[in-house]
C-alpha cells in the first residue's frame, strides 16, 4: 500500500513541475528534458527519465528509478518446477513478475522528421533490472516452502513511435517494438520436513532468455 502512495505521490510532482516551466516554443527549441513513463508507473516501475537532443536528427537519454512491481502484490503461492521440461521453462520465467529493486535504462533515438509539431522516431534501448524477494512461497504439491532471490534483468529493444507536442515545450511520446529479456536468478530455497524427512537448504541458479513486446506511452517536459 505504501508502494502504491509513493507512485500516486510522485506522479503527481512531475505532473505540477511540468505545468510550472511550460512556455509557447516550439519542442525543437529545447535541448533538455525530463519525464515520466505512464505505463511503466503503472505497473510500478517508477522511473525518472531524461533525454537530450544533440541534433536536429539524434538523442540520447536515460531512466532511473525503482521497480516497486505491483504485480508481484498480486501473486500468491506460486508451483515451482525444476526439471528441464518445457513447463518448467515456464515456471522459471514466471519469476520474471516476482521481486523488485532498482532499474536503468539508457537509450538512442534516431528521428526521421523534424516538423515543429510531430515526428516519428526509432529507438535503441539497454535496460538492467533487479527483482529481488525474500521468503516468498512456492508449492511443489503437496509441499509448501520458502524462496528467497537475487534476480537480475538484462533486455535490449528496438523501438518504433511518434512524439508529439502537447503544449508549450512539453510532448508525449507513444512507442512500440519488440525486444529481448535475459533472467538471472540465484535462488536459495529453506530447507523443509516431509514425511519425517529433513530437506537441507539448497540453491538453485539459472538463466533463462525471452522475446518481449513493447509497447508504451512517455510525457515529457523542457526546461
Amino acid at each position: 500500500m505504501s508502494s502504491c502512495k509513493f507512485s500516486g505521490i510522485f506522479f503527481i510532482y512531475i505532473f505540477f513541475i511540468s505545468q510550472n516551466i511550460f512556455s509557447q516554443d516550439s519542442i525543437m527549441n529545447n535541448k533538455f528534458f525530463l519525464g515520466i513513463n505512464l505505463t511503466r508507473a503503472l505497473v510500478g516501475d517508477e522511473e525518472l527519465h531524461m533525454s537530450y537532443l544533440t541534433s536536429n536528427k539524434y538523442n540520447f537519454g536515460a531512466s532511473i528509478g525503482y521497480d516497486f512491481n505491483f504485480i508481484d502484490y498480486l501473486s500468491s503461492a506460486t508451483e515451482s518446477k525444476e526439471s528441464d521440461s518445457e513447463e518448467a521453462q515456464t515456471y522459471k520465467i514466471e519469476r520474471y513478475f516476482q521481486g523488485r529493486g532498482f532499474a536503468v535504462r539508457i537509450n538512442a533515438d534516431y528521428r526521421f522528421n523534424t516538423k515543429k509539431y510531430s515526428e516519428r522516431f526509432c529507438s535503441i534501448e539497454i535496460m538492467l533490472k533487479q527483482r529481488n524477494f525474500r521468503n516468498k512461497i512456492f508449492r511443489e504439491f503437496p509441499i509448501n516452502f520458502s524462496e528467497s532471490a537475487k534476480q537480475t534483468i538484462y533486455g535490449v529493444s528496438i523501438l518504433f513511435g511518434k512524439n508529439k507536442q502537447s503544449t508549450g515545450k512539453s510532448y508525449y511520446k507513444f512507442y512500440y517494438g519488440i525486444g529481448c529479456r535475459i533472467l538471472n536468478s540465484l535462488i536459495t530455497r529453506k530447507g523443509y520436513t516431509y514425511v519425517n524427512v529433513h530437506i537441507p537448504d539448497r540453491k538453485i541458479k539459472y538463466n533463462v532468455a525471452f522475446p518481449v513486446l513493447n509497447l508504451g506511452f512517455e510525457y515529457m517536459f523542457g526546461k
